[in-house]
């Protein structure tokens, strides 16, 4: 009681009050009187002036002419004086500013400048508020990248947009693997599997690994992450049943027959009124490129893009074989493949018959690399009456042919292209004969 009988006979804006123990009613106390000289017609002290906490040394109330008040810190450090700004008391209450104040003289005490700790702080948070969003990232940086090095640059950004809406306003550094662990669970209980939410994950890891290398980031945020476990192995291998393949070659020629047909309608229709004649196909083994494109897949294995982008220049003239160059396989490694015989033969006879003076083996309209044959094929999987098959099976029926044959796995890995065995060994239980006639080696016949 007399301790605030004292204080309230001190004059707040005299030069010698500047010790006081600091307080909310020391603040409203300070405001009142602001208030009261306001309003009696005096005024408020020209320049700002500091009260010193009698109980924490260093704790500090700063107050201005524009009657704002800020809690600091004082404090000596290296023999210097610094100041700390702790915050506006509109901000801070004082319990809350004078824990601020402990915290800060306990980092004195062990020899550590706060305020270069708070720079340092400042920048990392400076630092961090420049990085990109994903979304930014993908746009700016990742596509051109990713189109000039990735052999499907174009799907890898399509897929990396569609899979990870959530991610691409986030900065690159707000992305964790925690995050993306809580994504990958999501996704598989929703039924996706293992092998598409590894796809998806490989694309994402691809942009952390592009923007480590381009200094972007710091650390991969995906080092170390557990993608999904699958056993290869058993991955369900489509090829084409001995039934299917036959339908499938018969529906081709069948195609092609009709193809001869509709030529020879249209001419006579076209004789009969003087118009110039179409070219005949008569004698023509194959009509268009279709049934070429998708024999030739089934002798070689390649990808549809492989086949889309050969040009005559890498076929082997006497048949020995044709060469898939790396610029258009998925590994970017050039690799040779043998030619059977009937591959041989289809090659010549579409040589023969195509009139194209084009450069690739199978031009589209305007000469160059023909990029789609989706509705033919559709239309021919109908007629052959093969369900559930893609283009790509074409290429998992040369393997699979392969192995039940009795080819080792290695010769499959080289003739598809595969960067290593564990791509290939999704094949090996096509050929259970394979290990029991590795066991049945080490009997000794006696």
């Amino acid at each position: 009681m007399q301790d605030r009988q004292k204080q309230s006979k001190r004059q707040p804006f005299h030069p010698g009050y500047q010790k006081a123990r600091i307080t909310l009613s020391l603040l409203e106390e300070i405001a009142n009187a602001e208030r009261a000289a306001v309003a009696n017609g005096g005024s408020l002290p020209k320049s700002m002036y500091a009260v010193r906490d009698t109980e924490l040394r260093g704790f500090v109330l700063r107050c201005y002419p524009s009657s704002k008040k800020t809690f600091v810190c004082d404090y000596r450090l290296g023999g210097r004086r610094n100041t700390y700004v702790l915050g506006n008391t509109e901000v801070l209450s004082v319990a809350q500013a004078r824990d601020c104040a402990k915290l800060i003289l306990a980092d004195v005490v062990r020899k550590i400048d706060p305020a270069l700790a708070k720079r340092a702080r400042e920048a990392a948070g400076k630092a961090e508020n420049e990085q990109p969003t994903l979304e930014a990232f993908v746009d700016d940086e990742f596509t051109a990248w990713a189109e000039a090095n990735l052999k499907t640059g174009a799907v890898s950004i399509k897929r990396l947009k569609s899979r990870f809406p959530d991610f691409l306003s986030k900065r690159l550094t707000e992305i964790t693997a925690w995050q993306v662990e809580k994504w990958k669970s999501k996704r598989l209980k929703s039924g996706t599997s293992p092998f598409t939410v590894n796809r998806d994950l490989t694309v994402l890891s691809s942009a952390f690994t592009r923007a480590v290398e381009a200094k972007i980031l710091t650390t991969h945020p995906l080092a170390g992450f557990n993608f999904c476990e699958v056993d290869t192995t058993q991955h369900k291998i489509r090829y084409l049943e001995k039934d299917e393949e036959i339908r499938l070659r018969r529906a081709m020629k069948a195609r092609d027959d009709e193809a001869r047909s509709e030529r020879a309608r249209a001419n006579t229709w076209r004789a009969e009124r003087s118009y110039d004649l179409y070219p005949s196909l008569e004698g023509v083994t194959f009509t268009d490129h279709l049934a070429v494109m998708v024999l030739l897949s089934m002798h070689t294995g390649m990808r549809r893009g492989e086949v889309f982008k050969l040009k005559w220049e890498d076929v082997d003239q006497n048949g020995k074989g044709l060469k898939v160059k790396g610029i258009n396989s998925k590994n970017r490694k050039t690799r040779q493949i043998p030619l059977n015989k009937e591959a041989v033969w289809i090659l010549q006879e579409w040589k023969r018959s195509s009139p194209s003076d084009s450069e690739f083996v199978f031009p589209g309209r305007d000469g160059e690399a023909i990029t789609d044959v989706k509705k033919a094929w559709g239309k021919l999987l109908e007629d052959a009456e093969v369900k559930d098959f893609r283009w790509h099976d074409l290429r998992h029926h040369f393997a699979s042919k392969l192995v039940m044959a009795g080819v080792d796995l290695n010769t499959v890995r080289d003739l598809l292209g595969h960067a290593d065995l564990k791509m290939t060994l999704r094949y090996a239980h096509l050929a259970p004969h394979a290990k029991a006639d590795a066991v049945e080696r080490l009997v000794v016949h006696v």
